[in-house]
Formats: C-alpha cells, sequence, structure tokens
C-alpha cells in the first residue's frame, strides 16, 4: 500500500510540473458521458459488434526508423485487423521526416494515419513555451509533414505540454490531441482529447516489434476515425415513441455501423431525416 501511496504522489507531482494539470482535473468532470439505454432498447458505444475500443499508437517515428522493422510491423497489425496512428517527428537531428521516400511509400502503402509528435523532439520543447512560439513550431512541423500526409493529431514529446498547448492545436484546426492522463476518460479541452492511460484503451508502444496483445472483439481503428465516431455518439440525440408494436427510433444524426438492440421484439423505424435502411439479426440493429 505504502509503495502504491509513493507513486501517486510522485504522479501528482510529474503532473503538475508538466504544467497540464488542467488536462487531469477536467478529466473528471468532462466524461464520455455516451447514454446507452434509453427503455426499450440500447445503442452501442462502438459500431458494429464491437464491444470495447483498443487504439494503437507509436510513438517516436522518425526519418531515422528501420523501414524494414517498420514494414514487418505494419503487416503484423494488418493480420489483426488494426489501424495505428503513427505520431511522427517532423525535423530529427537535423533531417525532414518525409525526406525518408522509403518510409513515406510504405506509411501510404498500408494507409498508416500519420499524426505529428512535436517538432523537433527535444527535451520538454513545449513545456515552457508560449501560445505564440508554440504556433510557430507546430506549424513549421506540420507543414514538413504534411508534403505527403494530411495531419489530423498531436502529442506531445514526453507529455509535456503546457496550458497553452491545446490552445494552439485548436487555432490551428487539429482534430485531436493525444497526452497522458491518469483517467481514463476521452473529453473535450479545445479539442477533443484522447489520452494514453494505464488502463490502456489507448495503447502506447516506441517499439516496432510485432508483440501486441489485441484484446478480443476490440474495435481497433485509426485516431481520426475513432475521434470522429466519439464526437458523433457523445452529440448523438436519441428519441423515440411506441405505438403497439412499432417502435419509432429518432436520431439527430447517424453513422453506419451503429448498432441498436432492442428489449422486446418491435417492429423498428429509424427515422434521420427519412427512414433509414438496416440489416437486423434477431433484436440486434446495425445500420
Amino acid at each position: 500500500m505504502k509503495k502504491y501511496l509513493i507513486f501517486y504522489i510522485l504522479l501528482i507531482l510529474f503532473l503538475f510540473y508538466t504544467n497540464g494539470f488542467y488536462t487531469y482535473f477536467e478529466s473528471v468532470f468532462y466524461r464520455e458521458e455516451i447514454i446507452e439505454d434509453f427503455g426499450e432498447f440500447s445503442v452501442s458505444q462502438y459500431p458494429y459488434n464491437y464491444d470495447s475500443v483498443f487504439l494503437v499508437t507509436v510513438d517516436d517515428i522518425s526519418y531515422y526508423t528501420d523501414p524494414y522493422k517498420l514494414q514487418s510491423f505494419l503487416e503484423y497489425l494488418k493480420e489483426k485487423n488494426v489501424r495505428p496512428t503513427l505520431f511522427v517527428i517532423p525535423y530529427h537531428a537535423g533531417e525532414k521526416f518525409t525526406d525518408n521516400t522509403h518510409i513515406v511509400e510504405i506509411l501510404k502503402e498500408y494507409d498508416v494515419e500519420v499524426a505529428q509528435h512535436g517538432y523537433t523532439h527535444t527535451e520538454k520543447e513545449f513545456k515552457s513555451r508560449s501560445y505564440e512560439e508554440q504556433i510557430e513550431m507546430i506549424k513549421k512541423g506540420r507543414e514538413i509533414l504534411e508534403k505527403d500526409f494530411t495531419i489530423y493529431g498531436f502529442r506531445s514529446p514526453g507529455f509535456y505540454h503546457n496550458f497553452e498547448t491545446s490552445r494552439a492545436l485548436k487555432d490551428l484546426g487539429f482534430s485531436y490531441e493525444s497526452e497522458m492522463s491518469i483517467f481514463d476518460n476521452f473529453y473535450v479541452h479545445y479539442l477533443p482529447q484522447i489520452p494514453h492511460t494505464r488502463n490502456r484503451r489507448v495503447f502506447m508502444t516506441h517499439s516496432l516489434d510485432p508483440n501486441i496483445d489485441v484484446p478480443k472483439n476490440a474495435w481497433s481503428p485509426q485516431m481520426k476515425d475513432f475521434v470522429d465516431w466519439w464526437t458523433f455518439r457523445k452529440e448523438l440525440i436519441v428519441n423515440y415513441k411506441v405505438e403497439g408494436n412499432e417502435l419509432y427510433i429518432f436520431l439527430s444524426d447517424y453513422k453506419e455501423g451503429l448498432r441498436i438492440t432492442l428489449k422486446k421484439d418491435y417492429r423498428v423505424h429509424i427515422i434521420y431525416e427519412k427512414e433509414l435502411e438496416y440489416e437486423r439479426e434477431g433484436n440486434t440493429i446495425i445500420l
């Protein structure tokens, strides 16, 4: 018990030191808040028949990454039906990432999502920077990567960010940020936060060894795809009415793969602007 207490004290001190404690504080209050149970039916958090999410991310990919190890790693994940997100250092040890055309070709071949991992990956490069300095650094890094890729996400090297990092990313049009958190919550602070946690819904590795144990029946999309889905589910408004054996479900939005599980054997009408088609097996409906 004593060693765990020491661990948590040290962890809290680390969070204050990185100037990112707001990230962990806010996640207590801005939880997922995704409603699943509507009395007569439930609506799944995740698409199709997946019952959990497992996001695979790799840090510190750079100009110097071994392309053969990278290709072997991506082939392994492809066999596991995992679509990873690689956090790439734009300018590392004097070399621009996109100048390594061999790695660029491999990432395009496997349709990998490339996200930005700082600028040069120097120690604590964002920790003490002003908003204006961070804007300039992030822009320089993204310009390098966007020579070949569309960039949606960002993760600070070593998780060293400060109060201005998320604001800068939002103002630059990023879709999400992925840092470390002691809470296993997805939430919004300026923009969606998809944290790496000890509970490992977001798996982070620096290694390209193909030894990742993927949970059964877990959805493993790229981060941008997950953020789009999570935002949709968080904002989805569901209303319904029952008329005899007819169940009418009204959606404020919809995405392919949304799963609805009935608690009774209703004849179902799902309406978003018009009545939607769906597949049904027993009391399970998938749009």
